[in-house]
């Protein structure tokens, strides 16, 4: 069991209790809100349609779980203005290299239009794999909902196909140089 930090208060889960009401730390000054679900220590989920937490993955790094069981067809992320970032490839390229090589590192490159997505949320954390248990419609339009292709189990890591809807997809698996261009095949 994971200890909060000296000072700091904490209420234990109880089975059964949403996420809004389970394992709130609080400081002195009740700024610091974090959720503890399988001793995991995670940040309430912003855009993110389902309750998630990061996990060490299987996959690669850090992985996006699901917290709670997700039925197929549920909705799980979507692109929301103000919060997620829409870079044209022009603003991209203006970017400082340091911000580049960031931005880079978690986005995707709109296949549509060549443009960077940003996300705001955790959704930077969700990993390949070529039978994705997450997905959208192959001709989407933006602004995409992104939804489950099957029911997900709790603690189950969340996967797309890269393929799918990021053209810098080569280069996130290393198919290419690291140096290769944004959106090189």
């Amino acid at each position: 069991m994971i200890s909060p930090p000296l000072g700091w208060e904490l209420d234990w889960p109880q089975r059964g209790q949403s996420l809004s009401q389970e394992g709130v730390v609080r400081d002195a000054l009740s700024l610091s809100r974090l959720h503890v679900i399988w001793g995991v220590v995670t940040t309430p989920q912003i855009m993110m349609l389902i309750e998630t937490c990061v996990r060490p993955s299987g996959i690669h790094g850090l992985g996006l779980c699901a917290v709670w069981f997700v039925p197929r067809g549920t909705p799980v992320w979507r692109f929301e203005p103000g919060f997620d970032h829409d870079f044209s490839p022009a603003e991209f390229a203006a970017l400082p290299s340091l911000a580049q090589k960031h931005t880079r590192w978690f986005c995707f490159v709109r296949r549509l239009d060549g443009h960077v997505i940003l996300s705001g949320d955790h959704a930077c954390f969700i990993n390949h794999s070529p039978s994705p248990n997450t997905g959208a419609p192959p001709e989407a339009q933006p602004p995409v909902v992104t939804a489950a292709l099957r029911d997900l189990a709790p603690g189950e890591e969340i996967t797309c196909n890269y393929f799918d809807y990021d053209a810098d997809t080569p280069w996130k698996l290393g198919l290419v140089p690291p140096d290769a261009p944004l959106g090189a095949d």
